[in-house]
């Protein structure tokens, strides 16, 4: 399945949502509409970026949408390997280099 980045204000997002992810990216559970999360990263500017396998992007939304949790940003990892369910160093890289590039991506929760 692809791989997926998308992108929280942690202003939006509560710890039990944070660690039914973590426990699930560790366990290597599949969260509602066949979403699988992966990792997780914490962004200097107080962004959460997850990395998910899922279907689709309207997978991961919906996923999200099912916790009450707007999914403002959802873009595809483009990785060598498509169907890959894991994350390589490949796809780590792409990862940073992908959140990196969200500075340019406004950072402040909507009002």
């Amino acid at each position: 399945m692809p791989l997926f980045l998308d992108t929280h204000h942690a202003s939006e997002l509560d710890n039990a949502h944070l660690r039914e992810f973590l426990v699930a990216a560790r366990n290597g559970e599949r969260l509602e509409c066949n979403v699988r999360p992966l990792d997780l990263y914490c962004g200097d500017d107080g962004r959460i970026f997850y990395i998910v396998s899922a279907p689709d992007e309207g997978s991961v939304r919906r996923q999200h949408a099912s916790k009450g949790v707007i999914c403002r940003r959802v873009r595809r990892i483009e990785a060598s390997q498509p169907g890959a369910e894991e994350l390589g160093d490949e796809e780590r890289t792409l990862v940073r280099h992908m959140i990196a590039a969200e500075h340019a991506w406004p950072a402040r929760a909507a009002c």
